[in-house]
């Protein structure tokens, strides 16, 4: 939870104005049975969209 929340919702911001709402809300969402593995296929589909 921890290098996620860094990494992707506080890399060059101030953590300080941070509200917590965005990343506690993905972490709960992603802790869904199947989420990651639906995140996985889109991400991995993407290069076909930008083909379209």
């Amino acid at each position: 939870m921890t290098s996620t929340r860094h990494w992707q919702y506080r890399t060059g911001t101030d953590s300080r104005r941070l509200p917590p709402d965005g990343y506690t809300l993905n972490i709960a969402y992603m802790a869904q049975p199947g989420a990651e593995e639906i995140k996985l296929e889109l991400i991995g589909d993407y290069k076909s969209n930008v083909v379209l």
